[in-house]
């Protein structure tokens, strides 16, 4: 019959059931949405908020003045990509695109702390961003290695004849050349977990091979590492929180520089009476700067300078400058780095005290010599400074050539030993 429900048989109580349930359901909702439709609701309010979030975040990225360094990170940040025909063709300018909206994406920065921060308080990790916190200081983290004692006397080798043609250049006219290991953070330190690469072995083996390769060309070898280690090894001659030496380690090196010069020459060379200070500012070494500056080693910058004024001149790559061998912050508040000696990493520095009853020095190596030359001079009439990684006009065999100072000088630390790029690439 139309309009009738047919009911097979022992289906009857179900449905009838069902059909109870139902008006039961209704009763009490009194009037309101069902669950499904409330649901559906908060599902879309959240999609709408979410997608509103992401818009925002992309439009402060786009909007906002672009950064070009990463502080905490001590590295270059993508640069917007220029829109060209080839690019948008292969898909190198959206790789490129994606690159740099990462790198500038809103409170990136404020993200990178708060991860670096749980990484150290919370999790408590052994490894955060590549810096091994201990006890002692924070240590740069290696990969796993195996040392090759054979490959590494061969490249002990030939950095031993590329340095044998600074010595040769050095003796052509009756100078002097010296060469100068200085032991690496990791080196000085040691203390690593026993699970991790500490390096020291690579360190070690690599001044081991390479005085002898120097001694077996008759080049001057001075091994700081040595010389620290007969006084002790004090825990205040290298940084806690940067990857170089401090002003009590550098000094300590200098002296015994002078004194093997004199050694060797009959001279009288020394450093003149120096006052020493120290900056109440923050430090923001190489390594702290990686855990984003949560980690405070305690330590200050300290200065040195001559007792009486000595007057001197300084050329930066040719080019006069201000007689400053210090980059002073501009508040006590602020935070300073090694750049805070000598400015920074410079192709060619001269300094000059017209004093020509003293000899001339040329220095060459990584940036441990940028807080040796802000006293070195002091002993020196003339002393000129470079650094190979910043490419200067000449090579250095063309500068000792042209310009025959009378003591050459090379600093470097132990795990640059055998790096031939940079310092290393002497021609």
């Amino acid at each position: 019959m139309a309009g009738t429900e047919r009911i097979l048989p022992g289906e009857e109580e179900t449905s009838v059931g069902k059909r109870e349930k139902r008006s039961a359901g209704n009763e009490n909702l009194g009037g309101r949405r069902p669950a499904g439709t409330r649901e559906r609701l908060a599902a879309g309010l959240f999609s709408v908020a979410f997608c509103l979030i992401l818009a925002g975040v992309a439009l402060l990225t786009l909007t906002r003045p672009a950064e070009t360094v990463s502080v905490w990170e001590n590295r270059s940040l993508a640069e917007f990509p220029e829109v060209k025909k080839e690019s948008l063709a292969d898909g190198s300018w959206f790789r490129d695109m994606e690159e740099f909206l990462c790198d500038h994406a809103a409170l990136r920065a404020t993200s990178l702390r708060m991860l670096t921060r749980t990484d150290l308080n919370l999790f408590h990790r052994p490894v955060v961003n590549e810096i091994v916190p201990t006890e002692e200081a924070l240590l740069p983290w290696w990969d796993y290695e195996e040392t090759d004692p054979e490959e590494m006397e061969r490249l002990a080798e030939e950095m031993g004849d590329r340095l044998a043609l600074v010595q040769a250049e050095t003796e052509r006219y009756g100078g002097l050349f010296l060469y100068v290991a200085v032991p690496s953070q990791n080196a000085f330190w040691g203390d690593y977990p026993s699970f991790l690469n500490s390096r020291v072995e690579y360190a070690e083996l690599s001044r081991d091979c390479l005085a002898r390769a120097l001694e077996k060309r008759g080049i001057g070898f001075l091994d700081a590492g040595q010389l620290w280690a007969e006084q002790g090894n004090p825990p205040e001659y290298f940084s806690r929180g940067d990857h170089h030496w401090t002003l009590s380690g550098c000094l300590s090196v200098t002296e015994e520089i002078l004194a093997e010069l004199n050694r060797r020459t009959g001279s009288e060379l020394a450093l003149p009476e120096l006052i020493r200070e120290t900056l109440p500012n923050p430090v923001l070494g190489s390594r702290s700067r990686y855990l984003c500056g949560l980690v405070d080693t305690g330590e200050h910058l300290s200065w040195a300078r001559p007792a009486e004024p000595i007057p001197f001149t300084r050329q930066d790559n040719g080019q006069e400058r201000e007689a400053s061998l210090f980059a002073f912050p501009a508040s006590e508040s602020e935070d300073v780095a090694y750049t805070f000696y000598m400015g920074g990493d410079v192709a060619r520095t001269d300094l000059r005290t017209e004093r020509p009853q003293l000899p001339s020095c040329l220095l060459f190596g990584d940036s441990f010599t940028n807080l040796m030359e802000t006293f070195l001079w002091t002993a020196f009439d003339e002393t000129g400074s470079v650094d190979l990684r910043m490419d200067p006009e000449l090579s250095l065999l063309e500068q000792i050539r042209t310009e025959q100072p009378e003591v050459v000088l090379c600093v470097r630390d132990y795990v640059n030993l055998l790096t031939q790029s940079g310092n290393g690439e002497i021609r």
